[in-house]
């Protein structure tokens, strides 16, 4: 079996595809296969592909303009190698650039997809590449993870194609393609690297295979196409992307002045930032248990890193046990400290707040008063937010009655609800704090205040079935 099928896909651009496939036939030490694309050019694309003779190429002419995702997409059923290269005719290989290219791939085992051009995509669907990160000499195997990769180039296994039939989305005629075609390979857990085409050798001209043909006002128009389409299709990614912001700046990875080529377990501060952001994709993508090792191994080497301590902490929130009391008390008095909450960004404290939350109704839940309310008086001590201040006041209050200090539960609960109706707040805070209220009055013997109580809590919550209980009691 040969090692890569390489597809170039082309329209009406015969100068560049006939200097495209010179230079690929040079390409040494590789077994290789090159299906070329046309769809379906006027300009003598044809013609000159009739006339290769190397039996190495294999020709696909479409009978009509298929774009970039159909172009790409007619070629699958040729691969017959072991990885699929998919490019362009305006990009242009060195001879050593394939096997450098594939040695790359060899070494990150784990991957879906490698390219040499890529970047990250916001919550509000921006995509903020990486142009600047390469101005540094080439070192052996620098890579980052990145949330997309641009379609010029993209290495991968053919059974991700076969088996798990990815494919390009054809009702993009251009732009955003190669965006959904990387959250397909996202959604099986592969993640996708960027490489350095220092150590590559390819040199992308960007002049498009499509796009020049083109007026700028057709352009616009198919773009915004595009990006409705996008925005539509994977409005659940940007959903979840919103409640797990990422808490690299990403302004700074646009200027590429953090990110440096590193060896990927180098201790620099510029390859610590990479790892984090390694961390954070495995996160995202669901593998919690290789996250929270990553997280680990980042904050051994930078104890002040900030960014992998909340990392770690999600990832405890997530599944620590009981064994994990004390490392989960040391972790959160160095994430709310007053330099972590300086240094980290606001959607990062978002995370952080809600590990907190998780854990102290964890300790709740196992009976565990004490420590539950520990964990919301220190976040209560440095909540921003009004709502999570009162989500903590409210649960401290619940957890000191059920402790059987009930004349402090009470005047807490009082005050509590002495204030102004905060807006957002579930209605089940406010019942929860009006039954407890009432369970308090019903010790002391007062059931009319208990019954007045319980009714409050029906009319705010009214599937309250211990508050319904309690009524039938009192009758």
């Amino acid at each position: 079996m040969r090692e890569v099928s390489v597809v170039l896909l082309n329209y009406n651009r015969l100068n560049l595809t006939k200097k495209a496939v010179y230079h690929l036939l040079l390409s040494q030490d590789v077994d290789f296969e090159l299906i070329v694309v046309d769809n379906n050019s006027h300009d003598g694309t044809r013609e000159y592909l009739e006339g290769l003779a190397d039996p190495r190429v294999k020709k696909v002419l479409n009978k009509r303009n298929l774009y970039f995702a159909g172009g790409n997409n007619s070629a699958i059923r040729y691969c017959s190698a072991r990885s699929v290269l998919f490019t362009q005719n305006d990009m242009f290989f060195k001879p050593y650039s394939l096997r450098r290219l594939l040695d790359f791939k060899r070494s990150l085992p784990d991957s879906g997809c490698i390219g040499i051009g890529g970047g990250f995509v916001s919550s509000d669907s921006h995509l903020y590449e990486i142009s600047d990160w390469w101005k540094r000499p080439p070192r052996a195997f620098d890579y980052i993870p990145v949330d997309f990769l641009s379609g010029c180039l993209l290495l991968l296994e053919r059974s991700i194609l076969t088996t798990k039939r990815v494919r390009f989305d054809p009702k993009y005629k251009l732009y955003w393609e190669d965006v959904d075609f990387c959250h397909q390979i996202t959604g099986l857990r592969k993640p996708l690297y960027m490489v350095n085409n220092k150590v590559i050798g390819a040199e992308h001209l960007r002049s498009g295979t499509i796009t020049p043909l083109l007026g700028e006002q057709e352009r616009e128009r198919i773009r915004e196409q595009s990006h409705s389409y996008y925005m539509k299709k994977w409005s659940s990614f940007l959903h979840d992307r919103r409640k797990f912001q990422n808490s690299i700046d990403y302004n700074f990875l646009v200027s590429g002045t953090r990110l440096s080529v590193v060896p990927p377990r180098s201790t620099s501060r510029s390859s610590v930032v990479c790892e984090v952001r390694k961390a954070e994709f495995l996160e995202f993508s669901g593998k919690k248990k290789k996250a929270e090792r990553e997280y680990r191994r980042v904050a051994r080497i930078n104890p002040k890193n900030f960014f992998a301590l909340a990392g770690t902490l999600r990832m405890l929130s997530h599944h620590g046990e009981s064994k994990d009391s004390g490392e989960i008390l040391k972790l959160s008095n160095k994430c709310l400290s007053r330099e972590a909450l300086t240094s980290l960004g606001a959607p990062v404290r978002s995370t952080v707040t809600t590990a907190m939350l998780r854990i102290a109704r964890r300790h709740a839940d196992s009976r565990r008063y004490r420590e539950a309310i520990f964990f919301y008086s220190k976040l209560h001590s440095v909540a921003r937010s009004t709502k999570t201040k009162a989500v903590c006041e409210i649960e401290r209050a619940k957890l000191r009655f059920l402790l059987g200090e009930s004349a402090r539960a009470e005047r807490e609960m009082r005050r509590w609800l002495k204030r102004k109706r905060i807006r957002g707040l579930d209605k089940n805070m406010y019942a929860a704090a009006h039954f407890y209220l009432g369970e308090i009055s019903r010790e002391k013997g007062d059931e009319d205040a208990a019954r007045f109580l319980y009714k409050r809590t029906l009319r705010l919550d009214p599937h309250h079935a211990r508050a319904r209980k309690r009524i039938s009691q009192l009758r």
